[in-house]
């Protein structure tokens, strides 16, 4: 499965979002690979409803953030400033 790290919950908790299943799977933090952060893209087996073999989808996640950056730099070079006078 593919998904993404969506969060860390009270330190102890991983929330993954298999986004093609439309399922939510909460796992041990420390199941994760070292150095998963936020918004990682994950792949994932489930075996009786438990997420194991996790992994860092890194070209995935490094399109994402470029994707990101890209937008975030065309938004900014559209804005004209405020449109409330001070």
């Amino acid at each position: 499965m593919k998904g993404v790290l969506d969060r860390i919950e009270d330190e102890k908790f991983a929330v993954i979002l298999a986004e093609e299943e439309g399922k939510e799977f909460v796992t041990d933090k420390r199941l994760l690979p070292e150095g998963a952060k936020v918004h990682d893209r994950l792949e994932f087996t489930v075996h009786e409803g438990d997420i194991e073999n996790i992994r860092i989808d890194k070209q995935k996640t490094s399109n994402r953030q470029e994707n990101a950056e890209m937008l975030r730099d065309r938004m900014r070079s559209r804005s004209k400033g405020s449109k409330f006078k001070r």
